[in-house]
């Protein structure tokens, strides 16, 4: 694999040494923030290459793929296997090649299954739609072949084509998505309208291109989305971009092949911003003397194996400095009502993008989880369809202890703001818990905060904590079981934030100017 011109290393010279500032890294210089990145591919008939399937993704950088001509089910989970991602069918049977893969937990779908819903972290969620619009018939071909088609017949053409599938897509999108930060992937057979310019028929030298505002793709940004392509990547003249095609299978290509853009990803969302998109797709050196433009590959991948090139598009997504980690349909530990942990040692796994969270019990006691899917009436009146951590131990009274240990990246701090403790199981008379919030391990460090509650049967009490200054290390919050059902105590909603360590963003801003002064000098 090869990152060709298209990709931005950016050099800065800092102190006698070279710094070279990859375009992946850039969503981690924002403290409140993280790097999604999100690809569109049509795998066309190497849906069964496992391995050369998740190179190709993971060339790409991606974290959400949108999948398409991904023929039968056992295929697209084998490649969700190999990658580690979480896996979705959108089309429910082993047939239809439309897939979603997710390295977020998938914590909800559209009725319709055009669409899922994962976690980037706690309390913040986004959606993927993920479309395959009718192949033909094809506008650049028409056109081609009759060179004296109008625009307006070309648009008429697409629009009886393909907006009935593109309206069924935005209706589910309003539906489903709210204000959540939305991506929409999808081999969509019709250029973009972004494409399509006067400039663009001027510069190229195919004699039938023409300007056409071609509906499919002006439907979609009319709404709010954006091509992240285009958008990163203005120049619709000198930077194509084409995804169709490198050859079926490179480097065979028909003599008279129109190559376009035709595989998007769009976004939408106020907190969202795209901060690179890239091609990927066969080496150039197959092509030998034959190469141009049109058969470019921002990322050359040896073997490339799809009559598609992948497009993926790096975002950054702000405003994620507070989480809110709740156990509603289990997204931090798939599979319904498994244990938090094995042997009072918790999973590990990321909140927001510098803190994680572990979990443990004293000895006989374990945390659990329950999604609400069991609630049907068994006992009403209670708090079980909220889906809780259930603190679980053996009797009354006993005593048990169980910590979630939050653990902060260099440079970082965090502050439990609250959390909530539930009496779950509706048949038992309350509660007495204890709570600590201890800077470091709990039982060794400093006990910073504490207090005791009383939570009456069937009730759920939020505990403000008060905390207001940030731990940069370990933070433990302890919960000790004094009264009450060792088996009907659960946690759930634990608000956090993670804080900057003052001194590193002053380093940090130190150095960009640093950079940023001799790089003018060079000028």
């Amino acid at each position: 694999m090869k990152i060709s011109n298209h990709t931005t290393i950016l050099p800065a010279t800092f102190l006698g040494l070279t710094l070279f500032l990859s375009p992946y890294a850039w969503g981690q210089v924002n403290e409140h923030s993280m790097s999604v990145n999100v690809m569109s591919f049509n795998v066309w008939t190497a849906d069964s290459q496992t391995a050369k399937l998740a190179e190709i993704i993971q060339a790409g950088g991606a974290d959400i793929v949108g999948l398409q001509e991904m023929e039968g089910n056992v295929n697209g989970q084998a490649l969700a296997n190999a990658l580690g991602f979480y896996y979705y069918n959108q089309n429910s049977g082993a047939t239809g090649g439309n897939r979603i893969l997710s390295r977020y937990a998938i914590v909800g779908q559209s009725a319709d299954r055009r669409g899922i819903q994962v976690e980037l972290t706690p309390g913040h969620t986004a959606w993927i739609f993920n479309a395959h619009l009718t192949p033909y018939p094809y506008g650049p071909y028409d056109l081609r072949d009759n060179p004296n088609l109008t625009e307006a017949q070309l648009i008429a053409t697409a629009n009886n084509t393909r907006a009935p599938e593109t309206n069924a897509y935005l209706n589910s999108i309003a539906a489903n998505t709210a204000d959540a930060p939305v991506f929409f992937t999808g081999d969509f057979n019709e250029p973009s309208h972004l494409d399509w310019t006067q400039a663009a028929a001027d510069a190229t030298s195919r004699t039938f291109d023409k300007k056409v505002a071609w509906p499919t793709s002006q439907r979609i940004t009319d709404v709010g989305f954006v091509d992240s392509f285009r958008q990163i990547r203005p120049d619709e003249v000198n930077d194509r971009g084409y995804t169709w095609t490198p050859g079926y299978p490179p480097p065979n290509l028909s003599s008279n092949e129109v190559h376009d853009r035709i595989d998007m990803v769009y976004y939408r969302g106020d907190a969202v911003s795209v901060t690179s998109s890239h091609t990927i797709g066969p080496n150039r050196e197959i092509y030998g003397a034959a190469y141009n433009s049109e058969l470019h590959s921002d990322i050359e991948i040896d073997g490339y194996n799809s009559d598609h090139r992948a497009v993926a598009s790096h975002f950054r997504i702000d405003g994620l400095s507070k989480s809110t980690l709740t156990f509603s349909g289990l997204p931090h530990n798939p599979g319904n009502d498994n244990a938090l942990n094995q042997g009072n040692y918790g999973d590990r796994l990321l909140t927001t993008p510098n803190v994680e969270v572990e979990y443990a019990a004293s000895s006989g006691a374990t945390w659990d989880t329950y999604d609400g899917n069991q609630v049907s009436g068994t006992w009403p009146n209670n708090n079980w369809e909220w889906g809780v951590a259930q603190l679980q131990s053996s009797g009354n009274n006993s005593g048990a202890e169980f910590d979630a240990i939050f653990s902060a990246d260099e440079g970082y701090g965090v502050i439990v703001e609250s959390f909530d403790l539930v009496d779950f199981a509706g048949f038992a008379a309350g509660h007495t818990v204890e709570w600590e919030l201890w800077e470091g391990s709990a039982g060794t460090g400093a006990v910073l905060l504490g207090g005791s509650e009383l939570i009456a049967a069937d009730a759920i009490n939020t505990i403000e904590t008060s905390m207001n200054q940030a731990v940069f290390g370990t933070l433990t919050l302890r919960l000790r079981h004094v009264t009450g059902d060792g088996t009907d105590l659960a946690i759930d909603n634990i608000r956090f934030y993670q804080v900057p360590e003052p001194n590193s963003l002053v380093l940090l801003t130190g150095i960009c100017l640093v950079m940023i002064g001799f790089n003018r000098q060079k000028r």
